[in-house]
This record gives C-alpha cells, structure tokens and sequence, in this order.
C-alpha cells in the first residue's frame, strides 16, 4: 500500500504544480508543459484529491486496524487440540450448561475436535456417568460424558 500512496502523492503533487504554474516549468530533464487557465482548475482539483488521498492511505496504514475491526489474526478460533468420538446422540449448546440454546446436533459415532474446555452445568448420561465438564467444538458446547476422549479429565486447555 505505500506504494500505492507514493504513486497517488506524486501524481497529485505534479498536477498541482502545473496547475499552479501554468506556464510551462523545466526541472532537470522534467519539463511541465504550459496549461491553459481552463485546464488549471482540474489540475488543481484532481492533484488536490490524490495528494488528500495519498495521505489517507499512508494514516491507514500507519495507524493498523480499528479497535472495531473485529477478529483478527490473534483472535482467530484455537487450532483443535484433541478429538472424541460421539458415544450417545448430543445437543450443541451455546454455552456450557443445558438450558443454554441448541445450536446443532451431533449423532452417535461422530467424531468432534475439540478446541478447549470449560466446567459448567453438571450432566448425567442414562447409564450414571456426571461430569460438568463441557467441550467446545468449532459448533459450539457438549457435554464430555458424551464424549469418548480416552479419559474423564480435560483434554485441552480452556477456554
């Protein structure tokens, strides 16, 4: 982009000086050729918008994203760290607790990366399993007693 903002500077600084000298300038091997008075007034316009320009994108660049911009490189969604196999069929919870919203669901023998981990509502299978650890998968929150990981314990770090 600097590029860019040197290519828009230099333009627009030429235009204006031939609008602004009008008669004709020779600088080493440049020379700017005469300019009526009806074609000055464009010059000096159009010189003026790209040097304004030049500037802006040099601010930007400058001055890097906005607070607003929104995710970025360092915010993206961590790598997934491990992975577990559906063991019963499961809801896709927003948060780590039953009665947050449904997201999705996920089917017995599906396999789930799972990005981090988070204690939350205690949930009880039908065959006694409790546990109130929760798993994030890239959709959303499940429940690890559903969960196949090899162990009871987290898996990853959390999140």
């Amino acid at each position: 982009m600097p590029t860019v903002a040197v290519v828009l500077g230099s333009t627009g600084a030429v235009l204006l000086l031939a609008a602004l000298i009008g008669r004709g300038l020779t600088i080493g091997d440049i020379a700017l050729p005469a300019v009526s008075m009806l074609a000055r007034i464009p010059c000096f316009v159009v010189g003026g918008v790209l040097i304004a320009l030049s500037v802006l994108l040099t601010v930007v660049e400058l001055a890097g994203p906005p607070a607003d911009a929104g995710p970025g490189p360092a915010s993206q969604p961590p790598v997934p760290l491990a992975a577990g196999t559906v063991m019963t069929p499961a809801d896709v919870h927003l948060a780590p607790s039953l009665s947050s919203s449904i997201v999705g669901q996920l089917d017995t023998g599906v396999t789930v990366e799972i990005l981090c981990t988070a204690q939350g509502e205690i949930v009880r299978t039908p065959d006694g399993h409790t546990s109130g650890l929760w798993d994030m998968t890239g959709a959303g929150f499940v429940p690890d007693v559903v969960i196949d990981t090899g162990t009871d314990q987290a898996t990853t770090g959390p999140c």
